[in-house]
């Protein structure tokens, strides 16, 4: 691949729809920076969807504070990290997925 197809190649991919997963569970104290990391590195079209694995902490609070800037996903019962990134994405719009 010579310079100008990489280019080409990075283009394209900047320019689709990404959506990024975070799968959590009690994470309360870091939630927000894990948010606001993602917020800050990604341009272009984009979403953000949080899959809270049944939190007892304030980590629904937290993630509700970001409005319509976070696509929250409850769930009623801890699913683990594999099942509840896979809600994740069947809800995700994007071409590319990031988990």
């Amino acid at each position: 691949m010579n310079d100008k197809q990489t280019f080409s190649t990075i283009t394209k991919f900047s320019t689709k729809k990404k959506s990024i997963i975070i799968v959590t569970y009690n994470n309360a104290r870091t939630i927000k920076q894990a948010i606001d990391s993602v917020l800050k590195k990604y341009q272009g079209p984009f979403e953000i969807i949080v899959v809270d694995n049944n939190s007892s902490d304030d980590t629904l609070a937290v993630v509700e504070n970001y409005g319509k800037k976070v696509h929250l996903l409850k769930q009623n019962a801890n699913l683990g990290f594999s099942k509840a990134n896979n809600i994740g994405i069947k809800k995700a719009t994007g071409i590319n997925f990031f988990t």
